[in-house]
This record gives C-alpha cells, sequence and structure tokens, in this order.
C-alpha cells in the first residue's frame, strides 16, 4: 500500500487512517487559526466602521465650512 505520510516499512497505518488524520489535522488548524485570529479581524472590522464614519463627517463639515482637515480628523479619532 501506498503511504504518504506513515513510513513504508512495516506499520498498521492503512492509506484510509492517513487520510482521516490528515482531514482531522487539517480540520484542527483551521479551527486553530480561526480562534487566534478572530480578535485581529474584529478589531479590523470595528476600526473601519470608525474610519468611514470618521471620513463621512469630515467630507460633511470640509464641504460646509472652512474646518481644518488635520484639526477635524484629530479631534474626531480623540487625538485632540
Amino acid at each position: 500500500e501506498h503511504l504518504r505520510i506513515c513510513p513504508q516499512e512495516y506499520t498498521c497505518c492503512t492509506t484510509e487512517m492517513e487520510d482521516k488524520l490528515s482531514q482531522q489535522s487539517k480540520l484542527e488548524f483551521e479551527n486553530l487559526v480561526e480562534g487566534t485570529s478572530h480578535f485581529v479581524r474584529t478589531t479590523f472590522v470595528s476600526r473601519h466602521k470608525k474610519f468611514d464614519v470618521i471620513l463621512s463627517q469630515l467630507l460633511s463639515h470640509h464641504s460646509s465650512s472652512s474646518v481644518s482637515i488635520k484639526g477635524f480628523a484629530l479631534k474626531s479619532l480623540n487625538v485632540i
């Protein structure tokens, strides 16, 4: 039997066992990556939304007055 992972010599592994172990390993890895990257993804999404709000406000304020773009952006981001 042609095995890809288990040693070719004396082994109790079968192709079916290797396939199942490979699928299980892939699933565990995907779940680990999903769980680990959750914080990064949610942070990015929330900051993206805040950026959209600030940009919309900036554009509406800038078109209606001579407010400094830099000053308005810094105020909106709570930097000043």
